[in-house]
Parts: structure tokens; sequence; C-alpha cells
């Protein structure tokens, strides 16, 4: 035997008993190694039925140099092999503090460890204190683990604020700590008794990135099965986006329920949303789409505040559109409340606080400053408005009126609306001659819805006019009271408070709405910076971007 092979025995045979040593807890201690043939010849194969250890490797020796076993093989498959018909194929053990058990290093482009089970665990970590398994990679996974029928890797730990398992990627190109791949199921599926399933943080990128190519698959899925109150997925952020979803083509989030609420968020933070919902894209598009079936697609109750705040820089803040029913539908419960209250916050003449474009009834009293109808001009209807302004009166008052002409014996007889004597009362009558100088008179007031015009000619054409006052059940219950006193609230302020050099929080509108002044002080805060940001810097760009993204689609209409 050559002393180079002779040396190269002695350091297995020493690596080996190491290796019995470390798994004592397994069976009996090897024999001494004064007992044990110190030659051993290579290639060995051997075969031995013990209850012990069949080969026991000791190394006495210290430092990062001195192993148990060492195994390698510079063109084969496997450096070390472990075959186990009944428990683990490789067990391995370390009392160090800061060493592993097993340590698997690959500085190729292959796997540093690489378990495979065909109906058990492709790889087993436990641990009583750190991590049951801690894998490391700078450029491909640091760990990969297959198995036919069970699970690829199993860990657990029952060490406090330990992670049973740990991923973690430290290249300098974007990479993974954790890849979960499934050809039909989960990719990671991860349960939890007491606690958080999935626990991720990302330092200044995603903490969770998932991606489905499924046409009917989802990139995060997650349910509770519970039956009582419990979240499937649930994002919490310090500083940042607690959950955050990106559609390509499709929803960026969808949240389905079957009994209770598909999406809830709820904020402690002064200023803050709830739910913030940002559309990036160029074309049309949504920050928020909702649809329902039956129910209400956006339903929002604020105890202190407003249900739903809109606001649109170049469109409109909220838009409704009602295909068989109301687009908008609003109700004020509360006294000195109104259903719409609508301000524009700006000159007359630059915009109105309303604009109908169509019929409009009112049910109730219409109170108004002023009044007038507007029409494109008769004469010059494309570069002319025509106004006429409203016959306005203290009283509820009717006008009627016409033309008649008096017969042979100068009587003629008006008949007025069958419905006239049950709307008015308090009529008034005026008569005009026309054509020639005659006398004309109310000869009989109205009677059985008509009244008779005597003249002292034959033949005289006179012109009418009868006015009445209202008395039916809506005027009688809601009279016109053509003075009164402010209520104590209104008091010092003004409908109109620029016609009196009043500043604009003296309106009554405002003075009664003081969340809404500082909404409106808060917008145009807002609006001035967001004006000095852009002319300063060009507007950042999204901080997660897909690879690819194409032009975002707007959710089909149910039509």
């Amino acid at each position: 035997m050559t002393k180079q092979r002779w040396l190269t025995s002695a350091l297995a045979l020493a690596l080996l008993m190491t290796l019995a040593s470390m798994v004592s807890a397994e069976g009996p201690q090897p024999q001494s190694p004064t007992d044990v043939n110190q030659t051993v010849i290579l290639p060995f194969d051997g075969t031995v039925s013990t209850p012990g250890t069949a080969l026991g490797v000791n190394n006495t020796g210290t430092g990062q140099s001195a192993v148990g076993v060492a195994g390698r093989t510079d063109q084969g498959y496997a450096g070390v092999v472990g075959y186990s018909a009944t428990r683990y194929g490789v067990f391995g053990l370390s009392v160090s503090a800061a060493e592993a058990g097993v340590f698997g290093r690959n500085d190729g482009t292959g796997i540093g460890v690489w378990g495979k089970s065909s109906n058990g665990y492709g790889i087993l970590a436990e641990s009583g204190l750190k991590y049951g398994l801690w894998a490391k990679s700078s450029n491909l996974q640091a760990v990969r683990a297959e198995s036919g029928n069970d699970v690829g890797i199993y860990s657990t730990t029952g060490a406090n604020g330990r992670a049973s398992v740990y991923a973690e990627h430290t290249g300098t190109q974007p990479g993974q700590g954790v890849v979960g791949i499934a050809a039909v199921g989960q990719g990671v599926y991860a349960q939890s008794n007491n606690g958080v399933a999935v626990a991720a943080i990302g330092a200044t990128g995603d903490a969770i990135d998932a991606v489905t190519t499924s046409t009917s698959g989802a990139g995060v899925y997650g349910h509770n099965d519970s039956g009582n109150p419990g979240a499937g997925v649930r994002g919490l952020s310090q500083g940042g986006n607690g959950v955050h979803g990106i559609g390509v083509n499709s929803n960026g989030v969808k949240a389905e329920s079957t009994n209770s609420n598909g999406l809830e968020a709820t904020t402690s933070a002064g200023d803050q949303s709830a739910v913030y919902a940002h559309y990036d894209g160029s074309n049309s598009g949504n920050g928020v789409y909702t649809t329902a079936n039956k129910g209400n697609a956006v339903y929002a109750v604020s105890n202190n505040g407003l249900g739903v705040y809109g606001k649109g820089r170049n469109e409109p803040g909220v838009y409704g559109e009602g295909r068989s029913s109301d687009g908008i539908q609003a109700i004020g419960s509360s006294g000195g409340s109104s259903g719409i209250y609508a301000k524009f916050d700006g000159s007359q003449e630059d915009g109105n606080a309303g604009y109908f474009d169509g019929r409009v009834e009112v049910t109730g009293t219409l109170t108004k400053g002023a009044g007038s109808f507007k029409i494109d001009h008769p004469l010059d209807p494309a570069n002319k408005y025509l106004y006429h302004s409203f016959v306005e009166s203290p009283d509820m008052m009717n006008v009627y009126n016409g033309n008649i002409v008096t017969d042979a014996s100068g009587e003629a007889t008006v008949a007025m609306p069958d419905y006239f004597e049950a709307l008015n009362r308090d009529f008034r009558y005026q008569l005009t001659v026309i054509g020639q100088f005659a006398q004309a008179i109310v000869g009989q007031e109205i009677s059985g819805g008509k009244f008779v015009i005597k003249t002292d000619k034959p033949n005289v054409k006179v012109s009418w006019q009868v006015t009445g006052i209202r008395h039916d059940a809506y005027a009688t219950a809601h009279p016109i009271v053509v003075e009164e006193e402010k209520p104590a609230n209104l008091k010092g302020t003004y409908i109109h408070p620029d016609l009196f050099g009043a500043p604009d929080t003296q309106s009554e509108g405002l003075a009664t709405r003081p969340d809404l002044v500082k909404r409106i002080e808060a917008s145009k805060a807002e609006e001035a910076k967001a004006a000095q940001s852009l002319a300063v810097a060009p507007q950042a760009a999204p901080t997660h971007t897909p690879d690819t993204i194409a032009t975002p689609l707007r959710p089909k209409s149910a039509d």
C-alpha cells in the first residue's frame, strides 16, 4: 500500500468516527479505535448487522479545516449520499452555538443541499432554540426540496421569536428568499394554529411578490375557514401599503365573500384612508370599480365625517349613472341639513353649483335668490342667449288670461278650467277693450267655473286677465312667509356675503358646515402644493412596476 492511500484511509476513518460520536443518541457507541482496523482500502464497500453504528469517525482536531466526514466528487453525482429505509438518510447534529449540523455548499451553479423524498419529507429540519433550517444563496435557490407524495420541506421550531424556516437573498440583483412553484396545488402553503401563517418583511422592496400565469388562479389566495371573524389576507405596513395589488390585464386586488364583507379596511391614522386606490394609466380607468348583482356596489358609513368623499382634478369628483333607476340618491335626515349641498368655489361667472341637462322636478318649495329662463336667442341661436326674468309676487298667485268678443247684446261668458275654484281663491280681474272706445265691466263674477263680461256696445273685443291665490292642500300647509327672522345659528351670516362686504366664511352654507370650510382650505392647500411640486420636478414613477406593463383594461360594463 502506498503512503498516500494509507493517509487517505486514515482520514476517512477519523471522519466517520466523529459522525458516530455525534449520533450516539441514535444507537450504541462504536468500538474503540484500537479495536478497529486502521487501514481502509478504497474503494470500500462493506455490510454489517449491528444495533449500533456501522462506521464511526472522531476527529479531535481543531480549526475550520478539521471535519468529521468530508465527501467530494469533481465529476460525479454527489459528494455524500445517505440512504435509510426507515429513518434519516443523513443525520447531522451540532452542539455549536453558531455552526450547522449539516452544511451544504455549491460554488458552481448547482444546489448546496438537495432533499428529495418519494413518500416522506425531502428535508426535515427541527430546532429548539434557533433556526430549524437556515439557507442562504447569492445567485440561485438557497434550498430546493422535492417530494413525490408528501411535504418537500417540513420544519418546526419551539423557540420563541425564531423562524422554523428562514430564507435570505443577499444578491445585488433582484432575487427571492423563497420561491414556491406548484404545477397543480399551492406553490406556498402556510398554516398557523395561533398566530400569523405567513409573515414577510421587505426592507426596500416587496415583502411578498406572487405571480400566477393561470387564467383562473390568483397570485395570492387567502381564505379563513374558521367560521369566526378573521382575515383571509391581512396586510400591515408601518410606512407604506399594507396590501399593494397590481393587475396588468385584470384586477390588482379582488375580494369576495359568501356571508360577510368581501373587503374590510380600517385605519386609525389621522388624515389617512382605510382604502386608497390610485389609477396610473394613461387611458380612462378607475381607482375603484365595484359591481353588485343586488345590493350596493359601494356602501359607505361614517360616524363623524364623510361617508363618501370624491375629488376630481380634471374630471367629476363623483359620477353616478343609473340605467333604470336614479343616478344619485341623497337623503338628509337632520335639521338644517340637505340631501345635497353643492357649492361652486369660484366667481359666479365661471361655473355653477349645480347644472341640470334635462327636466328638473321639485316636489317641495323652491327657494331662490333670482330666477329667469335662458334659451338660445331666437334671432341668433348659435352665438347669443336670451333671458327673461320670473314674475314674482308675495302671494302664491296663478294668472289666467285670454281674449273674447261680446255678442250683439254686449255680453260674453268666459269659461275657466274645471279645477279653477278648487285651486284658487280671492279672484281679481283685469279688462282691456281692443279696437274701439267702449266700456267693459265684469257683469258676473266667477261662479260655477265661469264669469260674464258686459260692454256698452255690441261685438266688442275684450282682453281679460284673472288671478287667484292658491288654496290647495300643499299651499295651505306650506304658505310663503314673506318676512321672517333668521334662526339663531344663522344670525350674522348672509346668503350672499360678498354683496355686503363680508367674507365667504360668513355665508349661510359654510357657517353651518365648519368641516366643509376645513376641507375646502385643505383642498386648496393641496392643489397649490401639487402645482408647485409639478413645476419643480416631474411626477415620480411608481415604486413597483411589473417587468412588462400592458395597457390597463377598463372593467367591462354589466351591459
